[in-house]
């Protein structure tokens, strides 16, 4: 070993010399890629297989990491390496047998064996909390544990190309037509293979709900826009102008501070509302805007508080500590009236789908109670940002990453926030008044094409 690495070291060094021309000797390769054999080759010539057991003499020890196991990757037969490879260095008798750890990071270890062995097992390092299956359903526990072993071969990097591409992949029908009754291309256990056709059926239909949902949210979209909306976005417009216009009156007359910036407060106030009222009128649902979540992080309670502050900001006998209490009364109990109003459209299917034509469709039936839960809902969210900018002092030091209440330090910075806002409300109304009604039905279509 210690000769091995005297002249690894010393060929190294040889390389680094070269590095600056760039040309290395024809006789190096750095790298060669691995795929499956098919068909899979005799004992007498195996390249080595990924997936199985380790194949390794005594003395063993399985790797692990603060005590969860490495999983097994493949195990390759040395004497198989080209010629070429490292320049020539590195063994050429033996095995290697390589295992990574499920960490999100290059985490692997190599174990060289100057022969086989016998096979290994590890059966913890399959357990789910180590798999990817972890947040699936237990059904999948049965399944759990190393991959179906399957033989490999050296095939040449191609340059510029960082895996092996499509056209050096092996298929079992590549020369001629797939026909189950061979041995090599049936399931390894039938079991799995039922279990497999059968998520695939159920995540095919989950493809096709979603596609319906999306053709139902674009077809909404193609609607003209309500007055509201316009109206909304306008008076967006207008505010923005009114405050630019005092913001740029104010940093004539004293040096621009934060609290600079709270003396428009209303203005300010007015504008998140009108962000909110947009929210609903473009068909948000109502949870969605008042956002009870965001109340809660405002005096550091429920689940996204911060370390800063271990305890809430304010005090439950104090006077922003009622109102506070007060706000998230009013949102708790609209959650749950709205949880208990069976005519209240579904979560969307997917989650970040914002379920639009669902909620339009929803005020367009009811639209007396829609009006009623919107009150409630801007009701909260005017006193959420009031409770908000009027201690905006205490508040910003500990919480405005979490609620990106960050206050501007400079003029500048006041009005690019405030001009950010306004081009926003007139970029979307622009929308609104040039939308492409070809190319949207033309989505429309293809998303049906893809639900049939």
């Amino acid at each position: 070993m210690k000769n091995f690495l005297t002249k690894f070291l010393a060929y190294n060094r040889e390389m680094l010399a070269k590095s600056s021309s760039h040309n290395l000797d024809p006789h190096y390769r750095s790298s060669v890629w691995m795929r499956a054999a098919i068909p899979a080759r005799s004992k007498a010539v195996e390249h080595g297989w990924m997936g199985g057991h380790p194949n390794l003499p005594d003395p063993f020890q399985w790797p692990s990491r603060g005590g969860q196991p490495y999983q097994f990757l493949c195990q390759i037969n040395c004497a198989f390496l080209p010629r070429d490879l490292w320049g020539g260095l590195g063994p050429r008798t033996g095995w290697l047998a390589i295992f990574a750890a499920r960490t999100g990071q290059i985490d692997v270890k190599v174990i060289y064996a100057p022969a086989l062995g016998s096979d290994r097992h590890n059966d913890n390092a399959w357990s789910k909390a180590s798999s990817s299956l972890g947040h699936m359903d237990d059904k999948f526990d049965q399944f759990l544990g190393p991959p179906p072993k399957w033989q490999l071969e050296f095939v040449d990097a191609v340059k510029d190309a960082t895996c092996v591409p499509d056209s050096l992949r092996q298929r079992p029908s590549a020369n001629g037509p797939f026909r189950v009754a061979v041995p090599e291309n049936q399931p390894f256990e039938w079991t799995t293979f039922e279990l497999l056709v059968s998520e695939a059926f159920k995540a095919a239909k989950e493809r096709t709900v979603r596609f319906a949902e999306t053709v139902r949210e674009w077809e909404a979209r193609l609607k003209q826009p309500s007055e509201d909306l316009t109206n909304i976005l306008n008076e967006m417009i207008a505010v923005s102008d009114q405050l630019l216009a005092a913001l740029h009156a104010s940093g004539t007359i004293q040096p621009f501070s934060r609290e600079s910036w709270l003396t428009h407060r209303s203005l300010v106030s007015r504008i998140k509302l009108l962000d909110d009222e947009f929210l609903l009128h473009d068909g948000r649902g109502f949870e969605s805007v008042v956002n009870t979540p965001q109340i809660a992080r405002i005096n550091n309670q429920g689940l996204l508080r911060t370390p800063l502050a271990q305890s809430p900001l304010f005090l439950p006998d104090s006077a922003q500590g009622r109102a506070h209490a007060d706000l998230m009364r009013l949102a708790t109990d609209l959650e749950r009236d709205l949880r208990a109003d069976v005519r209240i459209p579904p979560p969307p299917i997917h989650q970040h789908s914002p379920n639009t034509a669902r909620w339009k469709e929803y005020r367009e039936s009811f639209p007396q109670d829609w009006q009623n839960y919107a009150n409630r809902v801007l009701n909260i969210r005017k006193l959420y940002g009031s409770l908000l900018i009027e201690n905006a002092v205490t508040i910003a030091p500990v919480m405005q990453e979490q609620l990106g209440l960050l206050l501007p330090e400079t003029l500048d910075k006041a009005l690019n926030r405030v001009e950010y806002g306004r081009k926003w409300a007139v970029d979307q109304l622009a929308k609104m008044q040039n939308i492409n009604l070809d190319e949207k039905i033309k989505q429309i279509d293809v998303a049906r094409q893809k639900t049939q």
